[in-house]
This record gives C-alpha cells, sequence and structure tokens, in this order.
C-alpha cells in the first residue's frame, strides 16, 4: 500500500482537515532550503521497520471562557512542542471579546505565505492572557500568554511555553499528552461517571428497608406454597429429645466429678511454673518489645498533673512501690509527661486500678495493623464440641516489656513524682494489638485447631475428656516455653458449659448471656440521644438471637439523629409502646 503524504504552508492548514499530516513551523529565522532525502530511505512501504515520512497533528477539544458569551466555546487547538510560542487568531480574540496587552518588544517571526515560496518577517506587537479547560472541566490549564497572530493553520497553537507551564509531556506515539502533577491525559480523558445519588435520610432508609422486608417475605411465602403444593417441602424430621441419654451423660459427669477434680490438681501442680506472679522484669523475654512510632516525632507531650485526694495517698504510695519493686516502673526525666490517676474499686479492702491517660500521646501514634480475630468464627470453632476451658492471663499487658528507645514516652506524672514504665503499659492504643501479636506467636500452630485466642483470653475445645486433658497441657506447656504467666483463679478445665466473650456455650449451642438480657429488661426510660444509643447498642447484640427485633428496633433509630441530639422529643406513647415490646420480645 502506497502512502501520500501531503503537505501544506502554515496559512492554508485547516484543523479539521485529517488528510494533512504536516504543517510549516512559524519560527525565527527559517532555513530556507530542504535537503534531498536518500534512496535508502526513500520507500516508505515498510512502515514497521522505516521512519515514517509524515504523521498527524495534535489536536486537543476544549473550551475557552470570553468576556462577551456567557458560555464557554468549544475548539480544537493545535498542541507543537516544536514551536517556541503560543499564538492564537485574532478573530478568536476579537469572538471571545479579550483584553489585548502590548508587548514591550515586538516578536519577530517568519510566515510562509499561501501560493508563495517566499517567506516575509511579521513583528507581532499584542498578546492576550488566557486559560483552557478540558471538555469534562475536571482540567484546567494556568493562563497563558498567547501572541496574536494573524494567518495560523488552527484558532490556537499551544507551543512550549504552555506545556513547560503547566508541567504537560506529550508523547506521539501514544497520542497522549499527560499533566505531571495531576496525571490528566489531554487527548485521552476518563470517561464521565454520572453524579453519585444521594444517601437517603435515615427514616428515609427505615422505610425502604420495611417494604424491601415485606417484599422479600411475600416472595418466600410463594415460594414456600409452591414447595408445599408441589411435595418438595416435606419438613425435614427432627429427633425427639433423647431424655435417657441425657440423664447417662449427667450421671457419667457426676460419676468423674472427682477423677476430673484430681486430674486439674495434677494439672496446675505439673505446670505450676506458669501459676506464679509475674517475675521481675530482668526475667521477662525480651524476643517480643512494644513499640511507639510516632508521627511527629518533634512534638513533645506536657500536661498537668491531675489532684489527687489525700486521703489516696497512701494508696499512691503502696502501687508505685509494688511496680519499683517489680522493675515495672522507675523515675523519670522524661520530656513528655501524661497525667495519671487512680479508680477505685468495688471492694474497699483492694487497692484501687492506676489509670493511665496517654490521649495525646495516642493522637501521635501510628496505629498498629495486627487484627483481632473475629468474634463469629471463635464461637463457630467452639460450638462444634462438647468439652471446653478458659484461661486468663494474669496480668496480661505485664508481661511485655517497652523498647529501651520508647520507654521516656511512656512517663506518667503521679502525686509523688514523674515515672516513666519498663513494661507495656495499660492506656496506648497499640497495646491490645501488640499482645494479641505475643499471644499468637506463643500459640500459632494451635489456633482454630484447639484453641482461639482474645486479648487476654483463651479457650480449648475438645470432643472427650482424654482428648481435652492432653490439648489443655499442649497449651500450658507452650504457654510455659515462652513464659507466659496466667490467673490460677480464673483457669476453667473440663468445663461442659461455659461464659466467653459475652455468649454462653454449651452442648445445646451458642446462646445470648442471661446478665446483659437483664441489663436491658432493667434499663429505665431514655431521657436523651446518648441513652438511646447506649440501648439499642446493648440490643443489637440480642439481635442475631431475636431477628424480630429489627421490627421495633427502626422506632426508637429516629431519636438518635442530629436534630434529636440537640433537642430530645417528647417522648410519646408510640416510643413506650416500642419501648415496652423490645423488653417483652427478650423474656418471650
Amino acid at each position: 500500500m502506497n502512502t501520500k503524504a501531503v503537505s501544506a504552508t502554515i496559512s492554508a492548514v485547516d484543523s479539521s482537515n485529517d488528510n494533512i499530516a504536516a504543517a510549516a513551523a512559524v519560527l525565527p529565522q527559517s532555513p530556507g532550503g530542504y535537503a534531498l532525502d536518500s534512496d535508502e530511505d526513500a520507500d516508505v512501504s515498510h512502515h514497521d521497520v522505516s521512519a515514517p515520512i509524515c504523521v498527524k497533528h495534535l489536536f486537543w477539544s476544549c473550551q475557552i471562557h470570553g468576556l462577551i458569551n456567557d458560555f464557554p466555546v468549544k475548539m480544537k487547538v493545535l498542541l507543537d512542542n516544536g514551536a517556541h510560542l503560543v499564538l492564537i487568531h485574532p478573530e478568536l480574540v476579537a469572538e471571545l471579546g479579550l483584553k489585548r496587552y502590548r508587548l514591550q518588544v515586538p516578536e519577530i517571526v517568519d510566515v510562509a505565505l499561501k501560493n508563495s515560496n517566499a517567506k516575509q518577517k511579521c513583528e507581532l506587537f499584542d498578546y492576550i492572557k488566557i486559560s483552557f479547560t478540558s471538555l469534562d472541566s475536571v482540567w484546567t490549564s494556568r493562563k497563558a500568554k498567547a501572541i496574536i497572530t494573524p494567518g495560523l493553520c488552527a484558532p490556537v497553537i499551544l507551543g512550549l511555553p504552555f506545556l513547560q507551564h503547566n508541567s504537560i509531556v506529550t508523547d506521539h506515539a501514544d497520542c497522549s499528552c499527560i499533566d505531571k502533577k495531576t496525571n490528566y491525559d489531554l487527548l485521552n480523558p476518563p470517561p464521565c461517571l454520572p453524579p453519585s445519588p444521594p444517601k437517603p435520610r435515615l427514616h428515609e432508609q427505615i422505610k425502604i428497608t420495611k417494604l424491601d422486608k415485606e417484599v422479600a417475605l411475600a416472595e418466600l411465602m410463594i415460594v414456600c406454597h409452591d414447595c408445599l403444593r408441589s411435595g418438595k417441602g416435606v419438613p425435614e424430621m427432627i429427633e425427639p429429645f433423647n431424655v435417657a441419654g441425657a440423664i447417662r451423660d449427667h450421671i457419667e459427669i457426676l460419676t468423674n466429678k472427682d477423677a476430673l477434680l484430681k486430674c486439674k490438681k495434677k494439672i496446675k501442680s505439673e505446670f505450676k511454673g506458669i501459676f506464679e506472679p509475674i517475675p521481675h522484669i530482668d526475667e521477662l523475654p525480651t524476643n517480643i518489645v512494644a513499640e511507639i512510632r510516632l508521627k511527629e516525632a518533634e512534638k513533645t507531650i506536657k500536661t498537668r498533673t491531675y489532684p489527687s485526694p489525700r486521703k489516696y495517698k497512701e494508696a499512691w504510695q503502696i502501687l508505685i512501690q509494688q511496680h519499683l519493686d517489680a522493675g515495672r516502673i522507675r523515675p523519670s526525666s522524661s520530656p513528655c509527661a501524661s497525667p495519671a490517676f487512680i479508680v477505685l474499686k468495688a471492694n474497699p479492702n483492694v487497692l484501687p486500678c492506676w489509670v493511665n491517660n496517654y490521649h495525646q500521646l495516642n493522637k501521635n501514634m501510628v496505629m498498629g495493623s495486627h487484627p483481632l480475630p473475629h468474634i463469629d468464627d471463635i464461637l463457630n470453632d467452639c460450638a462444634k464440641e462438647k468439652i471446653w476451658a478458659t484461661i486468663d492471663m494474669t496480668n496480661s499487658f505485664f508481661q511485655t516489656r517497652m523498647h529501651p528507645d520508647h520507654i521516656p514516652l511512656t512517663a506518667v506524672t503521679t502525686p509523688l513524682g514523674l515515672y516513666e514504665w519498663l513494661i507495656m503499659p495499660m492506656g496506648l492504643k497499640n497495646v491490645p494489638a501488640i499482645h494479641q501479636r505475643h499471644i499468637t506467636l506463643a500459640l500459632r500452630q494451635y489456633i482454630g485447631k484447639i484453641c482461639h485466642i482474645y486479648l487476654d483470653d483463651i479457650v480449648i475445645w475438645s470432643d472427650s475428656i482424654e482428648q481435652h486433658e492432653q490439648n489443655v497441657r499442649i497449651i500450658l506447656q507452650a504457654l510455659c516455653n515462652v513464659r507466659l504467666y496466667v490467673n490460677p483463679d480464673k483457669m476453667h478445665l473440663f468445663c461442659r458449659e461455659i461464659d466467653f466473650l459475652g455468649h454462653h456455650i454449651s452442648a445445646h449451642g451458642i446462646e445470648a448471656d442471661s446478665k446483659k438480657a437483664d441489663r436491658i429488661l432493667a434499663w429505665p426510660q431514655p431521657k436523651s440521644a446518648m441513652d438511646v444509643h447506649a440501648f439499642l447498642g446493648l440490643v443489637c447484640y440480642l439481635a442475631v438471637f431475636l431477628p424480630s427485633l429489627a421490627d421495633h428496633t427502626g422506632t426508637l433509630m429516629e431519636l438518635t439523629t442530629k436534630d434529636s441530639e440537640k433537642m430530645f422529643p417528647t417522648w410519646t406513647d408510640h416510643y413506650q409502646t416500642t419501648f415496652d415490646s423490645i423488653k417483652s420480645i427478650i423474656t418471650s
């Protein structure tokens, strides 16, 4: 196939004519003649091996805003990375009503005239300031200075000043013209997607959900009716409750009760090392340390010390001395200082709880990425077996050292001075993830097979008493190997039913925790949007076991909007009826 090369002078080129593949450029002091091509390159029939004789210009469809019309003018402009100027036709300047500016020094160019081999020097005196916008209005150029030039091949020629000022790179092979800062391609813009529909309001979402439920229920009723008529929907036969088997299992439990107690004592005696109090920090393992990675390393934390009543001074002295003796804290001279306070426990004979307020430090801390397991996965694995055990770690966070370089960041102010933690203190937002990683490394090969871990709680499941004893020994030995310590008072072995992660697990399956149901029944009438939030949060826990709750909670959801937070609506009989209905469903 022979290719015909067509050329034209700069005054004769039409931007809409795609047959014209080359045009003369407007350059100062252009050479007067052209050299002959060699015979070797004269054959242009093989485009894949030889250089092309001509290529198409890069034209960009854009829109230009003027001062006369309210709407932008759409047109094609020539992108020419061989031109040293930005040029615009005087007719377009008049059409847009753009303001003219005078050049301090006239620009002299050579212009090739139509139907003439001679060139004529032309002085250009005026220029305008103009910007260009893509047709999708996503990209707008910076203002460029375009010199008004008659006889152009296109309404506008965007030369090197425009490309350089907007950080644009042209690629003729790919026919692309990309802004390096935004990665927007002028010649290949992304498709324009319709805007996403506005999100419906809460009460509208509730109505839509109710309608969808009604439609789904109607379809389900039709399907069930068709199945019953066709004889395919025969109900599954359920075996009657085996009373004799239940009595036999209970007798077996009572018979083995003494044997199980002896086995428990034997296991505790065999692994007595991990039931002892946490030793001095010098005896803790060093393979896992807690680290604090800051977003802004130069930022320091300074807060005032919380006032403490005089009657708590003795409690502070005892707590500080206990931690000093165990090597958990030491006096500090750190520039960081977070406040600390104590919280009394229900039993007045027990020492209060030491609380660190690392609010400012946590805001400047990079969040840890180690995940916590899904509670549903844990419950599903536990529900498959018959015998369980639960293990609780002893002061779990105090079993991990702090990284030596990060110890000064943990400094806290107390009524008796400034102290810093040598072990992982409570209050840091990354502490749960670090502790989960510590225990996971110790029991990785057994997780999901015979046990699960959730922070400081470990659950073990088995199918028989013999297998359970073996599994318990495996887990305790793994904890002993890495020197992790367990609370003997909170370890329960050989259990036929357990309470774990707010659920009751037994041979009958997974049930709701009765304590949470009692809290819902005793809940007083809400008096603010926050009270409704708290009540619904607790009710949603039981929604898994009682799907019909969702039909009633939607009414109370109306009281959790922002308007309700500002001014809580009047508690009407409608809300009270829904409130009482939720409680009655729980007791039914």
